[in-house]
């Protein structure tokens, strides 16, 4: 789906001091695409894409990272169910066959709050990047009772993103089957796919300089006026970001050639 990025954004207070936690990936040159399919993620802490990182609270207000609560709870197959905390916290969903997608389910008895995934990444090009195309799954993987979904925001630090108006929110994309059933978020049934184009100059940021430093978070979210207890369990996978030189540079460089550019199905 396309979306036009025509949105202002504002800044914000209060800042993540996980920040660092990353190791932010190097945007070298104008038209590079970075992109991650999660096959190496499996649920845990030691295992996230070393570009990215993760924050999270349980029920009792203690944060990740800083506290003793553990929000990782490994690898949720659909080969076995059998898991009391299947498919909770951040997890590794997999149908067994296909690869391993980036999971994410609130509350049950891991009871995550809060959940967020960020990407950093700095501008080394030498040049502005005036924009990003984005792309990325949304999947549902255990059907709750809510219209849980996943929601993109961008921001040249990690405070103020409260402030800042969704670039994406995707709805979990449910397919056939009710409430508290298992299903395969590999499937186009249970799948959307998500694709923009990020425009910094109209969202208010103007071009990120060289040597400039900035992070895409998604965040898992309720629908505005959803109920029910159950959450959904949702997951992101192929995520791929491409940079976008400033208006000048588009002729050298072919912006047809840019869009969709590295975008790769596992």
């Amino acid at each position: 789906m396309q979306k036009a990025m025509m949105i202002v954004a504002a800044s914000g207070a209060m800042g993540l001091a996980s920040a660092a936690i990353a190791s932010g990936f190097s945007f070298n040159s104008i038209g590079q695409t970075y992109f991650e399919d999660f096959n190496s993620y499996m649920g845990t802490e030691a295992s996230m894409p070393a570009h990215m990182f993760v924050t999270g609270e349980d029920g009792d207000g203690n944060q990740y990272p800083g506290s003793s609560f553990n929000p990782f709870t490994g690898v949720s197959s659909l080969t076995d169910t059998s898991s009391p905390t299947w498919g909770e916290g951040f997890t590794a969903f997999t149908n067994g066959t296909s690869g391993n997608s980036f999971g994410i389910r609130e509350r049950g008895q891991t009871d995550l709050r809060d959940s967020r995934l960020f990407f950093e990444f700095t501008n080394n090009t030498g040049q502005e990047i005036t924009g990003f195309n984005v792309s990325y799954d949304v999947e549902v993987w255990f059907h709750g009772q809510r219209a849980n979904r996943i929601r993109l925001k961008y921001n040249t630090d990690t405070s103020g993103f409260s402030d800042i108006d969704d670039l994406a929110s995707t709805e979990n994309p449910l397919g056939a089957g009710g409430s508290g059933q298992f299903v395969d978020g590999s499937l186009a049934e249970n799948r959307e796919e998500v694709s923009i184009f990020v425009d910094l100059v109209a969202l208010g940021f103007g071009p990120l300089a060289d040597g400039e430093t900035a992070f895409f978070r998604w965040q898992y979210s309720n629908a505005d006026g959803d109920s029910g207890a159950l959450r959904s369990g949702l997951a992101l996978n192929n995520i791929s970001i491409t940079a976008i030189p400033a208006p000048g540079a588009f002729a050298l460089l072919g912006l047809a050639g840019l869009v969709g550019a590295g975008r790769r199905r596992k």
